[in-house]
C-alpha cells in the first residue's frame, strides 16, 4: 500500500521513514559531524526549473542583476552524523533538506563531495536532541518546508550549525 506520508508530501512533520530512523537511531550519542558540500548537476537544475515552473532560474537571474552575486552557492549540503550504537559498533546517517528535511541512513559519498569535520564533544548530543532544538527554534514551517532562496539546504544545515554552536563564516 503507498500513501503520500511515504514519500514527498510534507507540511509540518516527518514522514513514517524518518520517523523510524529518528525512532530507532535518534537518541544514540552522536560521535562525529561532518559537513558535506556538493556541485549540483546540471540535470538537477533543470529539475529545480521544472518543478518551479522555472522561478528558479528567474530567481538566479533576479539576483545577479541586483546584487551582482548569488545569495548561496549552486551547491548541496548535507551533514553525515557518526553515532555509537555500540562499543565495536557505530551508524552513519544523512541529514539533507531537499523538498523537506531527509534522513536516511543509506550513505553514498562520491569523489566531487567535499567534507569538512565538525569538532563536536564525542557523546555530547544525539540526533534527536540536535533537531528537535533547530525545530523549535526555527519553527516547523522553516525546519519541514523547502523554498528556493529563502529555506534550502544551506540555511537549515546553518541552523544545524548554530543549534551545535559551530556556525562560523567558514
Amino acid at each position: 500500500k503507498i500513501s503520500a506520508n511515504n514519500y514527498n508530501f510534507y507540511l509540518n512533520e516527518n514522514n513514517n521513514i524518518i520517523s523510524n530512523i529518528l525512532k530507532k537511531y535518534g537518541n544514540y550519542p552522536i560521535k562525529r559531524i561532518y559537513l558535506i558540500r556538493h556541485p549540483i548537476s546540471k540535470f538537477m537544475i533543470n529539475c529545480l526549473n521544472i518543478v518551479s515552473f522555472n522561478k528558479f532560474h528567474q530567481e538566479i537571474k533576479r539576483y545577479l542583476l541586483k546584487k551582482k552575486k548569488l545569495p548561496f552557492n549552486v551547491c548541496h549540503i548535507k551533514l553525515l552524523v557518526e553515532i555509537k550504537l555500540s562499543k565495536n559498533d557505530n551508524k552513519f546517517i544523512i541529514i539533507e533538506k531537499n523538498n523537506c528535511v531527509k534522513i536516511t541512513t543509506k550513505i553514498n559519498i562520491k569523489d566531487e563531495y567535499e567534507l569538512r569535520n565538525i569538532s563536536v564533544k564525542k557523546y555530547k548530543y544525539t540526533l534527536n536532541e540536535i533537531l528537535e532544538k533547530t525545530r523549535i527554534r526555527i519553527g516547523n514551517h522553516k525546519f519541514f518546508n523547502w523554498q528556493i532562496i529563502k529555506n534550502n539546504c544551506q540555511k537549515i544545515m546553518k541552523k544545524i550549525l548554530i543549534t551545535l554552536n559551530k556556525f562560523n563564516k567558514r
